[in-house]
């Protein structure tokens, strides 16, 4: 059995869990040990993509391929964006809605709770302790 088949199957039980609130409050947790294993995973990626930078910064190179057959290189973007702010101060109401593409989405945020009825300051009155 793989990793991510063990992984797969541990979501699926905590998942059928959740059911009851008992269960919820364990998804949850686990949700939230997975974001802070995420936010320290990409802080070691930060680290390691501005070491292998500073090697091409100070190498000249461009590209590097690693006895593993893999290639890291370094191609310099530049990225186009409207600052939506002022766009709207400068440009008429018609012309801004041609403009601005508006996409709903939902974000899931768990943080810890501060004290009994405030988490980070918000509303807690839809909350269930």
């Amino acid at each position: 059995m793989t990793s991510e088949t063990m992984i797969d199957e541990h979501i699926a039980k905590l998942i059928s869990e959740a059911v009851d609130l008992g269960g919820t409050s364990r998804l949850i947790d686990y949700y939230r040990q997975i974001q802070d294993e995420v936010k320290r995973l990409e802080m070691s990626k930060e680290v390691a993509k501005e070491a292998i930078l500073q090697m091409f910064r100070e190498t000249g190179l461009r590209y590097f391929r690693t006895d593993n057959n893999l290639v890291a290189r370094a191609d310099p973007r530049t990225t186009e964006h409207i600052l939506v702010k002022e766009a709207k101060a400068m440009l008429p109401e018609d012309v801004l809605k041609k403009l601005l593409q508006e996409t709903a989405f939902v974000v899931l945020s768990v943080r810890k709770v501060k004290a009994i009825g405030e988490v980070s300051g918000e509303d807690t009155s839809g909350i269930i302790y």
